[in-house]
């Protein structure tokens, strides 16, 4: 498996639905990673764009008004 860290058009990504988990609230992952960055990449299928985890970063990112993720790019069978 390839693989390659980027940062990513938040907009380009794929597959993005609203999940979060009940041990760890929304707003405390936003204000995270206001405060200290987001420290963990996403993941995101190379050639479809489509996101295999990192929802709740995705949301909280984009609450945060960033247009870019760090993202790792990987390149696996569907």
């Amino acid at each position: 498996m390839n693989e390659l860290i980027t940062a990513f058009p938040i907009a380009n990504i794929a597959g993005v639905y609203e999940h979060h988990d009940a041990r760890s609230p929304f707003e405390d992952l936003v204000q995270s990673i206001k405060n200290h960055g987001l420290w963990s990449p996403v993941v995101i299928h190379k050639e479809t764009s489509f996101l295999i985890t990192g929802h709740s970063r995705v949301l909280a990112c984009t609450k945060l008004g960033k247009e870019t993720i760090p993202a790792w790019l990987v390149d696996c069978p569907p």
